[in-house]
Order: structure tokens, then sequence, then C-alpha cells
């Protein structure tokens, strides 16, 4: 077996870990979170990690989310989670880690108490 290859990452225009917050927020993700994870991880900057309502609006929020980054300049989005019974879909950034979850996944996960000693720049 293979490693899965990826397409890199063009980005154009600078990351904007807040916009990309705002945004999610917009589109009705809840207990959305900005965390500046530096202090605890070397191969980012932020994690972003929001919650869907249901399966349904996990894949809303992703599709949402990949059109907005595509029309912000960023191209080459590899989503982890695309599968329509995911609970848990990822969008890696490079800088920047997207993590959208249903509340069972959030809660079993607990990537907020992993991060919880990290600096949270937004909430909703």
């Amino acid at each position: 077996m293979g490693c899965k290859e990826y397409k890199s990452i063009k980005m154009t225009k600078t990351t904007n870990p807040k916009k990309i917050s705002l945004m999610l927020v917009e589109e009705l993700a809840e207990e959305v979170k900005l965390i500046n994870v530096e202090k605890k991880i070397t191969w980012t900057k932020n994690f972003i990690i929001a919650t869907a309502q249901n399966k349904t609006h996990l894949r809303t929020l992703r599709e949402s989310t990949k059109i907005w980054l595509k029309k912000n300049g960023l191209e080459g989005i590899n989503p982890e989670g695309s599968e329509a019974e995911s609970e848990w879909s990822l969008l890696d950034l490079g800088d920047t880690i997207i993590h959208l979850m249903t509340p069972a996944a959030r809660d079993y996960w607990d990537i907020d108490g992993l991060v919880e000693e990290c600096l949270i720049v937004y909430e909703s």
C-alpha cells in the first residue's frame, strides 16, 4: 500500500483564519473557535474548530468552506472526512487546520481539551 497523494496547496493570498471563522458563523456553524496552537504544535499555527448541527449540515459547511476558500485565492484544498456518513471533516490549509465536527464527534475527540492551554483568538 502506498501513501495517499495530496495536491500541494497553492496559496495566492494569505490565509486569514479570523475571516474563515466569521464565514463559518454566517453558515450557522456553532461553537466556532479560532485557537493559536503554535506553543503546542510545530506543524501549523491555528486550529479552527466548528460544530455542525448534524451530518447534512457538516457536508454543507465543508462545501461552503471550500467554495469560500477558492473565491479567496486558496486552491488545492484536500478535505479529509468527505464521506457522506463522516462526523468529522478536516481541511488543511498549511498554517491553519479547519476541523468541522458533529456535536458527538467534537465531544468524543475533544480537540478543544488537547489545546486548552493555547490562546483562543476568536470564539463565537
